[in-house]
């Protein structure tokens, strides 16, 4: 009897791990709440958090492969898979941010936060900005759209029954005997089934859009805004207004960019260039929660007035403190409300 090889073991295993990657993210996802995360255990619970977030980035990084040689490129969520050659730069960047805040409350426990935390930080924000900036380059000048490649475990499940029913269709249930029309009509009928129900991966990055100068100078902005204000935080220190504006005014001026050929209709963008754009916008919310303006408008200003004054009722006084409490963790760390 012949043993199974490493390779069909290490197979078995990948594919059994894709098929039920879904609920480690749902232990991934009940990490985030846990109280002693943000204690005194908070190195090693981010740790575990880090760990867990590294292992499900194999698992969706394998799932992602498997998509894309079925040629499948959206998810059942409506997702698109990145495409072969964005998604191994990708997968390097989200190993980092994987590893980010780990690091930070690593280099926060030495001491001097001046010498450890804020190199520490610039470091990894420099290496982001350097694979992305890499991306750009093999995407000859396209917005940069995708930033995960999670599969739901569904859809890695719909793929390995759909493997062994075209492996069954495959055999011939007349063996011996001689393949009929109506045998060769089927077959051909199965395959262009097949074929129909698969999508177009692109396999060759895309060609440089019209409004190439836009797009190019639109994302350097946005790559590099972390970086610069990084840099900025460390020289000139929390309570400075620098930082906070330079970043502010980069964000803006990218997206005013990028729009550009779009509002001037020299240009138009695709689908999920328009969701990226919707995601960066969104992300302008994260400027309230950072120094200066923070100190200056929202934990001495009005908003905190009127949740103290809400703190006098029992029941909502709970969510309040529940609410005040996230607030002051997420603020504690530069990653939590950096967006990048």
């Amino acid at each position: 009897m012949n043993k199974p090889s490493t390779s069909s073991i290490q197979h078995k295993v990948n594919l059994f791990l894709m098929e039920h990657g879904d609920q480690l993210s749902l232990l991934k996802n009940l990490l985030v709440f846990i109280p002693g995360r943000f204690g005194d255990s908070e190195l090693m619970l981010e740790a575990i958090y880090s760990a867990t977030n590294l292992f499900q980035t194999y698992i969706d990084y394998a799932s992602s492969k498997m998509m894309l040689s079925h040629n499948q490129s959206t998810t059942s969520q409506n997702e698109t898979v990145p495409p072969p050659y964005y998604l191994h730069l990708l997968k390097w960047i989200v190993v980092i941010q994987n590893l980010e805040l780990c690091i930070e409350v690593l280099a926060s426990s030495t001491g001097d936060k001046r010498r450890t935390k804020w190199p520490a930080i610039i470091t990894i924000e420099a290496l982001k900005a350097l694979l992305r900036i890499k991306l750009l380059f093999k995407t000859n000048g396209n917005m940069l759209i995708h930033h995960s490649f999670h599969v739901p475990s569904q859809d890695i499940q719909a793929l390995g029954s759909k493997s062994k029913s075209n492996i069954i269709n495959r055999r011939n249930p007349y063996e011996g005997r001689r393949q009929t029309l109506q045998d060769q009509l089927q077959s051909e009928e199965n395959n262009n089934d097949a074929h129909d129900n698969s999508t177009l991966i692109p396999l060759l990055p895309p060609v440089s859009p019209r409004d190439y100068n836009n797009k190019v100078i639109g994302e350097l902005l946005y790559i590099l805004r972390p970086l610069i204000y990084a840099v900025l935080r460390w020289n000139c220190g929390k309570k400075s207004w620098r930082p906070w504006v330079v970043s502010l005014l980069m964000e803006y001026v990218s997206l005013a960019v990028i729009e550009y050929a779009t509002i001037t209709k020299q240009a138009t963008m695709s689908q999920l260039e328009m969701i990226e754009v919707k995601r960066r916008r969104n992300q302008f919310i994260y400027y309230v929660l950072r120094s200066p303006f923070y100190d200056r408008f929202i934990s001495d200003g009005i908003v905190f007035r009127i949740l103290n004054f809400f703190k006098k009722i029992p029941l909502i006084k709970i969510l309040v403190n529940v609410f005040l409490n996230y607030i002051n963790v997420f603020r504690t760390r530069y990653f939590y409300t950096s967006a990048s």
